[in-house]
């Protein structure tokens, strides 16, 4: 079992054996509590513990460090010798591969057999990677959805992976794109491409970014309209009322032999009257706001045209999307 350190007072294991051959742990067992504490890595100093050996190639120059790193300068390959523009024997494929965390979790000094490992860059389970080539499947070797973006090939192509990413700036960060009428392979660009954001790596639902400064316009045209039909909608409603309640307690003079009088209000004219209103209230008014606001929104599109023309340039981005 590993030796472990006391820390204020908390003692902790600080060589994790899951990695480590047979071989090099049953040496450091046999080490003295000082031996070991100076390979414990405290402080950043020396640490014991297991990785693959990394499979180079004639062509790559590496630079490794004692703990799982790796900077890389070489030719396209995403995996074995055999894989990307340099594994085909193309030129114009150089690259930087930087990596720290070689297999990541699975990182081991030796196999079940003993035999040490040695492993080529695995764009799936190696910790944290930078890479960049001068041509490359970047969509592919990170394993992309397209997006609305695109899958692209045999071109230059910059990808970081890890746990976590952050971009961090001072003052500003931009994202921008078709900045030049060319390629890295000299291929005209006739075409903006855009930004994606796709979470959890699924583009089946990818639809444009909206465009906040016209979506505020739209909403202020639609809000003013709703409050103006509103108070008209409201006024007719109320004056209506009025005039039902006017003619159900209606009288007019009637002759009856030599003596004038005045008849009753209709007790049918009344009731109906009442339930009239009293339905208006309940069904009438509220339809007869949704009508207007109905007819308030064709307005609107025939106004600032997002929706009903197909044209959407004013709301919503040409090139920008996300899920």
């Amino acid at each position: 079992m590993a030796k472990g350190s006391k820390h204020g007072g908390r003692k902790s294991s600080l060589v994790d054996a899951s990695n480590m051959d047979p071989g090099r742990l049953d040496a450091f067992s046999k080490l003295t509590e000082e031996e070991s504490s100076r390979l414990e890595g405290l402080y950043c100093g020396a640490k014991v513990e297991g990785f693959p050996e990394f499979l180079s190639t004639p062509s790559e120059t590496v630079t490794a460090g004692q703990n799982n790193t790796r900077i890389v300068l070489g030719r396209d390959r995403p995996a074995s010798k055999f894989t990307g523009y340099g594994g085909r024997g193309d030129s114009h494929c150089g690259s930087i591969d930087i990596v720290a965390g070689s297999h990541g979790y699975l990182a081991k000094k030796k196999n079940e057999k003993g035999e040490n490992i040695v492993g080529d860059p695995d764009f799936k389970t190696d910790a944290a990677r930078i890479y960049l080539s001068q041509k490359t499947d970047i969509d592919v070797n990170f394993d992309l959805k397209d997006g609305m973006v695109g899958n692209h090939k045999a071109k230059s192509g910059i990808g970081l992976k890890a746990d976590h990413v952050r971009i961090v700036a001072r003052e500003g960060i931009k994202l921008v794109t078709k900045t030049d009428n060319k390629n890295s392979q000299g291929a005209p660009l006739t075409s903006i491409a855009g930004i994606d954001l796709i979470a959890g790596n699924d583009d089946s639902d990818m639809q444009p970014l909206v465009k906040g400064n016209e979506l505020v316009i739209y909403l202020d045209h639609i809000c003013s309209s709703i409050q103006e039909l509103s108070g008209i909608v409201n006024l007719l409603s109320t004056l209506f009322m009025t005039l039902e309640s006017a003619v159900a307690a209606h009288t007019h003079p009637v002759s009856v032999g030599w003596t004038g009088m005045n008849a009753y209000p209709s007790v049918e004219l009344a009731a109906v009257a009442v339930a009239n209103a009293s339905q208006e209230m309940a069904t009438l008014l509220p339809s007869q706001i949704t009508n207007k606001v109905n007819t308030a929104m064709q307005q609107m599109n025939h106004r600032i045209k997002p929706l009903s023309s197909g044209d959407t340039s004013k709301l919503l981005s040409k090139h920008n999307h996300t899920n």
